[in-house]
């Protein structure tokens, strides 16, 4: 490089140098590094986010969605609009917000952020068939995102959950197929263990119940049977022999048979006894 060139260089440098430091000083701003005010608004958002002013971030997010719709930072905004809503335990806005997120902006890097917490949430109010819709929709549309596994992962689970554990099991075998080094591998495995069909127990006490059943039934049937037969013929008991009858004859034979009547008189002497009477007195 010559002196000259080097000297036009210099110059030029310098002309530029003074028209900037002009430029500052009039308070103006050169319209080639002009900030973006939607990323003026972001910033300001997530300054106010950072800062736990959760109302004030909320704000800024809505203001920047419109007034830039079409602005970079609006899928950004959005799935921050979101979390804002988590910290105001808005939980009906935090669905919106994330569902907007997830489907307005397909192809955004804020998507599968905004799927996997749409799915959190739907879960932890009970919304299982829509939940399950949100993880399937992740695995599906972004199986290189780092939720994917951990969204296939619930897959298993909320199938699981609903009593179909052969579909549970193909679920979680395809986090260990799809995704064999993430720690969602590890648990999967441990699911499958959990899913192994138990001791049936339901099965004996089934049994129990059944042997029981027939017992009592056959009981029942016996005492029918029972029931129904005639009684079985007792032979009268045998009466005691009668007593003799002494045989009576006619009245007068009867007196006949009568023993004597005593005499009225003193019984005589008999043999020289002694007399009945009181002795005789001597003269």
């Amino acid at each position: 490089m010559t002196k000259s060139s080097w000297r036009c260089y210099k110059k030029a440098w310098i002309a530029l140098s003074v028209v900037l430091a002009l430029a500052v000083a009039m308070g103006g701003a050169s319209p080639v590094f002009a900030q973006d005010p939607a990323q003026a608004l972001y910033d300001d958002a997530m300054s106010q986010y950072e800062w736990g002013d959760y109302d004030q971030a909320m704000a800024a997010f809505e203001e920047l969605l419109a007034l830039y719709p079409a602005s970079d930072l609006a899928d950004d905004a959005q799935y921050m609009l979101g979390q804002c809503y988590v910290q105001l335990e808005r939980y009906d806005d935090v669905i919106f917000a994330f569902y907007t997120a997830a489907y307005k902006y397909p192809q955004s890097d804020r998507a599968d952020d905004a799927l996997i917490a749409l799915a959190g949430h739907l879960y932890s109010q009970d919304y299982m068939p829509q939940a399950l819709d949100a993880y399937e929709q992740l695995v599906k549309d972004y199986p290189q995102s780092e939720h994917a596994a951990y969204a296939q992962t619930c897959i298993g689970w909320l199938y699981g959950g609903t009593g179909d554990v052969e579909r549970a099991k193909a679920e979680l075998e395809k986090v260990i197929t799809n995704y064999p080094d993430s720690p969602s591998a590890e648990v999967a495995k441990a699911s499958l263990e959990e899913l192994a069909p138990p001791f049936p127990v339901h099965l004996i006490l089934l049994g129990v119940a059944g042997v029981a059943g027939l017992a009592a039934l056959a009981l029942l049937l016996f005492l029918l049977v029972r029931r129904r037969q005639p009684a079985p013929v007792v032979a009268p008991p045998v009466p005691p022999p009668a007593r003799p009858v002494r045989p009576r004859g006619r009245p007068e034979e009867f007196v006949s048979r009568r023993p004597p009547a005593r005499p009225e008189g003193p019984p005589e002497r008999l043999g020289g006894g002694r007399p009945s009477g009181p002795p005789e007195t001597l003269d």
